[in-house]
């Protein structure tokens, strides 16, 4: 009896590295083999393994029902860390996808200036001069007249009384439709009305395709 404990004993020492151990190869529900395993780790999407031909991640899925077992608790964990991930990278790609079109709707309403005087004000905004070179007008061939300086006016929305009688350099505005102004009490302008503000403009684009929706347009 006493013979048949210590010859246990021994042949249990002799077996208990085994038990916790890597296998030295292991095959996949789908019939993968790999062979001279030394390291496993669980990470994300599986379990990663060290073999004679490099490292490889097995999908806990595909993992043989022994070792899955073993790794059941990290396959729960990481795999609500992975869907956490994937439900963050898909609000990211929504929201990138949102800029990229807003940024392609406001490229159409966009204007750049090099200089802006201001020459007029009311309580919502400026009036501003936009001078420039007109292009030359040909009047017989071979012979083009110089065009001179022109300037339109505008009115840009938001723009406090601070800035009165200086200089908007390098601008670069949103048109946003148009604008009536009072020169006095008898005479109206209407103005290309232009923005500072990126999120009024997007306003104004969504508006004005809600109008046209409305109308019976397609978007």
């Amino acid at each position: 009896m006493k013979m048949n404990k210590i010859l246990f004993f021994c042949l249990f020492l002799l077996t208990f590295p085994r038990l916790f151990a890597s296998p030295d190869s292991l095959q996949t529900v789908s019939g993968r083999e790999y062979f001279e395993i030394q390291n496993m780790e669980p990470k994300l999407k599986g379990l990663q393994i060290v073999h004679k031909h490099g490292i490889s991640t097995i999908p806990y899925s595909d993992l043989p029902s022994n070792l899955r077992e073993q790794y059941k608790k990290e396959e729960k964990e990481n795999g609500e860390k992975l869907r956490k991930i994937e439900e963050e990278n898909k609000i990211r790609i929504k929201n990138r996808r949102i800029r990229q079109r807003q940024d392609f709707e406001l490229k159409k309403i966009r204007r750049e200036f090099k200089y802006l005087d201001v020459v007029n004000k009311n309580t919502s905004g400026i009036v501003v001069e936009y001078t420039y070179a007109a292009r030359g007008v040909g009047i017989a061939p071979g012979r083009v007249i110089d065009g001179g300086l022109r300037s339109d006016y505008y009115f840009i929305d938001g723009v406090k009384n601070k800035l009165i009688g200086e200089t908007l350099k390098n601008s670069v505005l949103y048109a946003i439709g148009e604008e009536k102004f009072m020169l006095s009490k008898n005479r109206c302008i209407v103005l290309k009305k232009f923005t500072f503000d990126r999120k009024k403009a997007l306003d104004y684009i969504k508006n004005s395709k809600k109008i046209k929706n409305d109308g019976g347009y397609e978007r």
